[in-house]
């Protein structure tokens, strides 16, 4: 439960696996409740569904930029997001908080 909520708070960061795990997640289910849509004749579903995920996905995308050190409304520019999103972010604590990745022993 603590991981979903997390997915909501746009304070903190996000390590790569966080954010292309939501990702995966998200097209896993709009998959499945497209399937699902046609065969009760309710093609809609996977669109609402996807309004009601977008909000966990833009707050995940954003901490994704802070964990790379930049601001989360870089997050909107679309290129750039995506080289932020495939790289690591910055392994010690920077002014969004704690590196999320745990530490190597």
């Amino acid at each position: 439960m603590q991981q979903i909520l997390r997915w909501v708070k746009i304070k903190g960061r996000a390590s790569r696996m966080e954010f292309w795990g939501l990702l995966l997640f998200i097209i896993f289910v709009l998959l499945v409740f497209g399937y699902l849509g046609e065969l009760i004749e309710f093609r809609m579903l996977p669109a609402y569904l996807g309004l009601v995920l977008l909000i966990p996905f833009l707050a995940t995308g954003m901490r994704r930029m802070q964990d790379a050190g930049k601001p989360g409304l870089l997050f909107f520019i679309p290129f750039y997001n995506l080289y932020i999103a495939l790289n690591p972010g910055e392994p010690q604590t920077n002014a969004y908080g704690p590196d999320p990745r745990p530490a190597k022993s």
